[in-house]
C-alpha cells in the first residue's frame, strides 16, 4: 500500500470524484460519509487477467475554513499547529521557503488522505496531480511513494517540486499562496488610537528608508495587551544564545560546558538541546550565527544595549557579548532594567513590516527595498514575537507571520 496526504485552502471535495472517472471510467466508485469525513473507495481492474487496485481518498475539513491558524478550533486545527511546529523545527537551507511553507499552512482547510493497494499505479498518480492542480494543494509524503523527490518525509507542490523535506533539502524556489476572499470578510476589527499612530509612525520610518510600505497589514497588538516574558526567561534565553551561537562558531563542547556550568546555563530549547550534544552538519550550524541577532535584540530589551540600528549591517558582536562572557550571572544580572512595553511594541510594528518588505521582496525574487538586510529583520521579528508571547509559542516553534 502507498498512501500521502493531500491539503489545500479548498474544501471542495466534490471536485475528485470527476477527476477518477475520468481517469477510470469503468472503476466502481462508492460514497461513505462517516464522522465528518466524506470517503470514495475506488476498485479499478484493466482487463480480464490485469492487476486489482484499491483507493481510499478521506477528506476532512476544519469546522470554520479561515485563512489564518491562531487556535485549536478542531481537529483538523490542532494537525496543522503540529505540522507548523515540525516545519519550523527542519534545519531549511532555504529559510525564505520554510517561511512560505509556514505561511501556507496556517491557509490550509482541508486535509484529503490517498490510499492505493497495491501501490499508484500510473492512473492513480494522473488523478492525484489532476487533484492537487484542481484543488491548489500541496502534498505530504513519504519517501517510499512512486513521486518521491527525496529518501525523507517531503512536501511537494502541486507540480511534485520538492518544497522541503525533512533534512532540509528544497528545490523550488516559491509557492502560491491564494486565499478565497470570501475570508477576508471577518467582523471588524478596533483598534485604539494608539494603535493606529504606531502604525503611522512605523510608515512613516519605511518611506524615510524607502523600504515598500503595504498599507493594507493590521495594526499590531496594543502595547497595553502585550504580556511580556518574564526577565528570569529573557536572562535564560540570553545564556542559552551565546552558548548556541558559541557552538555555531566552532568552539569545543569542553569549553562550552565550562561556561554552562560557571554561568548555570539550564534553560534551553529542545532543539538547542539537540545541536548541544550531537554532531551537526556544518551548514546547519552555521546558519545557527544568525542567532546573535536575536540575542542583540534581547540585550537591547534589558538595556544592556543603548540603541537599535537600522538593519542593514550586522551587529557589533563583541560590544555586548563580553559583558556576558566575562562578568558572573550575578555581575550581568545586578543592574538589569526592561524596556517599557511602548517601546517594545514599537520596534515590534516596525520590524513587522519590515519583514513583509523582505519577503515580499524574497517571493517576487526582487532586491529588498531600503537595504534592508532579510536575515537582520527576521532574527528581530522572531525574537520579538518570542518575547511578546505571540501566540504562546515556545522558541523553537515562533513563527513570523507577516
Amino acid at each position: 500500500m502507498e498512501n500521502c496526504t493531500i491539503y489545500s485552502h479548498s474544501i471542495d471535495f466534490e471536485a475528485i470524484e470527476p477527476i477518477v472517472k475520468k481517469h477510470l471510467p469503468k472503476a466502481s466508485i462508492k460514497r461513505q460519509d462517516l464522522n465528518g469525513q466524506k470517503i470514495l473507495l475506488i476498485v479499478s481492474k484493466k482487463g480480464f487477467l490485469g492487476r486489482k487496485y484499491k483507493a481510499t481518498i478521506k477528506g476532512r475539513q476544519r469546522v470554520t475554513p479561515s485563512f489564518q491558524l491562531d487556535k485549536v478550533a478542531c481537529p483538523i486545527c490542532q494537525n496543522l499547529m503540529g505540522m507548523q511546529n515540525y516545519v519550523t523545527s527542519l534545519p531549511a537551507q532555504d529559510k525564505g521557503i520554510q517561511s512560505l511553507l509556514l505561511q501556507k499552512i496556517a491557509t490550509l482547510n482541508s486535509e484529503i488522505n490517498f490510499m492505493v493497494q497495491p501501490y499508484v499505479s500510473e492512473d492513480f498518480e494522473h488523478i492525484l496531480k489532476e487533484i492537487l492542480q484542481e484543488l491548489d494543494a500541496i502534498l505530504f509524503t513519504p519517501s517510499t511513494s512512486l513521486f518521491s523527490k527525496s529518501e525523507h518525509q517531503q512536501f511537494l507542490d502541486k507540480d511534485f517540486g520538492l518544497i522541503l523535506d525533512s533534512i532540509g533539502i528544497s528545490e523550488v524556489s516559491n509557492i502560491d499562496i491564494t486565499i478565497d476572499s470570501k475570508y477576508y470578510d471577518q467582523p471588524k476589527v478596533e483598534y485604539t488610537k494608539a494603535q493606529k499612530d504606531r502604525k503611522v509612525k512605523s510608515e512613516a520610518i519605511l518611506q524615510e528608508h524607502q523600504v515598500k510600505v503595504n498599507a493594507n497589514l493590521p495594526c499590531t497588538a496594543d502595547a497595553t495587551a502585550i504580556k511580556l516574558r518574564t526577565q528570569a526567561a529573557i536572562i535564560d534565553r540570553i545564556y542559552a544564545l551565546t552558548i548556541i551561537t558559541a557552538r555555531a562558531e566552532g568552539i569545543p563542547m569542553s569549553e562550552l560546558q565550562k561556561i554552562i556550568t560557571e554561568k548555570e546555563i539550564t534553560q534551553f530549547s529542545p532543539y538547542e538541546s539537540h545541536v548541544l550534544n550531537n554532531e551537526i552538519p556544518a551548514e546547519e550550524l552555521s546558519a545557527l550565527t544568525w542567532r546573535y541577532e536575536s540575542l542583540f535584540l534581547l540585550c537591547w530589551v534589558i538595556n544592556k544595549v543603548d540603541t537599535l540600528p537600522y538593519p542593514s549591517e550586522m551587529c557589533p558582536v563583541q560590544t555586548f557579548l563580553a559583558p556576558i562572557l566575562d562578568q558572573s550571572r550575578a555581575e550581568f544580572t545586578s543592574n538589569i532594567t526592561l524596556r517599557s512595553k511602548e517601546e517594545i511594541a514599537d520596534v515590534l510594528d516596525l520590524m513587522y513590516r519590515m519583514n513583509w518588505a523582505c519577503v515580499d521582496a524574497r517571493i517576487k525574487a526582487e532586491t529588498t527595498s531600503g537595504k534592508l538586510h532579510p536575515g537582520i529583520v527576521y532574527e528581530r521579528h522572531y525574537a520579538l514575537n518570542w518575547l511578546s508571547g505571540h501566540r504562546k509559542q515556545a522558541w523553537d516553534d515562533i513563527t513570523t507571520d507577516t
